[in-house]
């Protein structure tokens, strides 16, 4: 919240939020966090966007409720305690799922049970705009060979590119960007901390895709 006013995204991010901004129907950011997601993108191309914050937290839901509608009077905004794996939500209701770190953070099942969940609730013709970082194939050549092991014993998610996942869910469309990437150097994680103990640092490639239901 406190990097609200300095959000600066990638110019084909801003390019796409814009155009799924001007949707009439229910955008559903998953794991909103701390960080808001493409919350911020949202109400800035379009004020009266109708978005529904979620996120496992109800205290992070609770302190955007405070900051959004309290400070800076978004009062039509909607928040939601739920896990994206299971979402309380018919079939075919939300225009737009936006994921903007939320399935890198699934905690409470997996990121393939979460996008099946996502295609369900999305209207035909609905979206999913989501930010990945992984480790590419290229890069995971160059590391060493235990730190590989660890790596897909410990966090397996750093490899997924949710490819697959998308197209066995159902998703007719999908238009993928490499928006950049970042490193290990200075980042503080467990990722981090890994790469440091084995004396190398990992490089993350980055990417978005648009999803057509």
């Amino acid at each position: 919240m406190e990097n609200w006013e300095s959000y600066k995204p990638n110019p084909i991010v801003s390019r796409e939020v814009k155009e799924l901004a001007m949707t009439e129907g229910l955008i559903l950011e998953i794991g909103v966090g701390p960080g808001g997601g493409y919350v911020p993108e949202f109400l800035r191309y379009n004020p009266s966007a109708r978005i529904i914050l979620s996120d496992l937290s109800p205290t992070v839901l609770r302190e955007w409720k405070h900051f959004l509608e309290g400070t800076l009077g978004y009062t039509h905004l909607l928040y939601a305690a739920l896990n994206h794996c299971h979402l309380p939500f018919v079939d075919g209701s939300i225009s737009v799922v936006s994921d903007g770190g939320g399935l890198n953070n699934t905690i409470l099942g997996t990121r393939q049970e979460a996008v099946k969940e996502i295609y369900r609730v999305l209207e035909t013709g609905g979206k999913l705009i989501t930010g990945l970082a992984y480790i590419s194939k290229a890069e995971e050549e160059t590391l060493p060979r235990e730190l590989r092991d660890r790596l897909k014993d410990e966090m397996p998610w750093v490899f997924e590119t949710l490819y697959d996942e998308l197209t066995t869910a159902g998703f007719k469309q999908i238009k993928t960007y490499v928006t950049g990437g970042w490193d290990t150097t200075d980042d503080e994680s467990e990722l981090a901390d890994l790469a440091r103990y084995y004396h190398t640092n990992i490089h993350l490639t980055a990417s978005l895709r648009i999803c057509t239901k």
